[in-house]
């Protein structure tokens, strides 16, 4: 139908831009040479969906493909540091409801942080020293308010 055809147009749309993304970043080089990161200096700051915004992205059936969101980045202190925001897809057609392929960038006061998937694309100000790493995720809580620890790690 014209509506599934536009929905897979988009799809594979979307592959291509992350596709040369990857190919155009020198980082993305320095990740798939290094087969695993050592953590030097650790940054941690933790993502809440408390006063935080989350909308599943749906094909024309109503079936989530992915999703977009934006929540604030705290310190341990409580202090919100920032926002995270961003988006991600599922391309398989029976794939689980945590989309691969996310697009996220920490806005953080003291710089920002762009991130495909797990991997750190680029970083700015004072998490410059991240590019090419990776972060590390801990659920520290599903609900009522999800909670997610950060670490960053920098590249071998």
């Amino acid at each position: 139908s014209y509506g599934t055809w536009n929905t897979n147009r988009l799809l594979c749309l979307l592959a291509l831009i992350i596709i040369i993304m990857r190919l155009l970043t020198s980082s993305f080089f320095l990740c798939m040479t290094t087969s695993s990161v050592t953590v030097v200096h650790a940054y941690d700051f933790i993502i809440t969906s408390k006063r935080g915004f989350y909308e599943a992205i749906t094909d024309v059936n109503g079936t989530q493909i992915g999703e977009r969101f934006q929540n604030p980045a705290i310190n341990q202190a409580g202090d919100q540091i920032g926002t995270s925001q961003g988006f991600g897809y599922s391309f398989a057609p029976n794939s689980t409801s945590d989309p691969a392929n996310k697009n996220r960038i920490f806005f953080l006061d003291d710089g920002q942080i762009e991130l495909m998937d797990e991997a750190i694309v680029v970083a700015t100000g004072s998490y410059e020293k991240y590019t090419g790493g990776r972060i590390s995720e801990n659920i520290a809580s599903f609900g009522p308010d999800y909670t997610l620890e950060i670490t960053l790690l920098e590249p071998e």
